[in-house]
């Protein structure tokens, strides 16, 4: 499928009305050692952060997805 701007703006609706975003920082260098950490490991960037929060969470007796 070819990419349209129209499509772009699509997507983009559609993230703005289904997710919340969260910015955070880390030090210089340090994204790219997560991320290169994450892909050796099969994971995403934002998938191994959503899970090591869900994790936390559940460990600590609070339900992290609403059901």
């Amino acid at each position: 499928m070819a990419y349209t701007k129209a499509g772009a703006q699509a997507v983009q609706r559609y993230t703005q009305k289904n997710y919340d975003q969260i910015k955070f920082v880390v030090k210089k260098g340090q994204r790219d050692r997560i991320k290169e950490y994450c892909t050796a490991n099969g994971e995403s960037l934002n998938a191994y952060i959503v899970r090591l929060i869900e994790e936390d969470m559940s460990a600590h007796g609070t339900q992290f997805q609403e059901e």
